[in-house]
């Protein structure tokens, strides 16, 4: 019930504040974002740091989640990024609380787990570098790919992701 009630409320957002009349326009992006949440489930497919339960499964509950709420995520959060530096950083922080809260929520019923030594706290930092980076890629997406496999690299030497467990 949470997963179904969390979808249709970013469908609804998207619907009320998204910019679909230029979605071609952001398409790349919305790409950008949901291609590094699969690398990070092929990548760490054997050594998971966090994981989505209580749907079907984690495979289907990534895809529900890339397919709307990284989609809505991305057709609201681009066209309405301010300009102002004060404005921009209390905008990507409203939207690091935005999913944390959710996380948070999900966690304490029982739909989504932590598993080796990820938190809260590593999510929120990686919100962080998430939002940025989408951010980023909207504007400078040749570049923002290079920076996003050295961040990636720098997560799997923090984590000490095995190489073997890549499959």
């Amino acid at each position: 019930m949470f997963w179904i009630m969390l979808v249709a409320a970013a469908l609804f957002s998207c619907w009320k504040w998204g910019d679909w009349r230029r979605w071609r326009e952001y398409y790349s992006t919305i790409l950008y974002f949901i291609i590094w949440d699969l690398m990070y489930n092929f990548v760490f497919y054997n050594f998971t740091l966090w994981k989505y339960k209580g749907l079907v499964n984690h495979t289907f509950s990534t895809v529900l989640v890339e397919i709307t709420i990284f989609t809505s995520t991305t057709l609201i959060y681009i066209p309405h990024f301010p300009k102002k530096i004060l404005k921009i950083i209390l905008y990507i922080f409203s939207w690091i609380f935005l999913y944390i809260s959710a996380e948070y929520i999900s966690y304490k019923l029982g739909y989504f787990g932590y598993e080796h030594s990820w938190n809260i706290l590593w999510s929120a930092s990686f919100c962080v570098l998430l939002f940025i980076m989408v951010r980023f890629h909207y504007k400078k997406p040749l570049l923002a790919w290079p920076i996003s496999f050295v961040l990636f690299g720098i997560y799997m030497y923090l984590f000490k992701i095995p190489l073997n467990s890549i499959k």
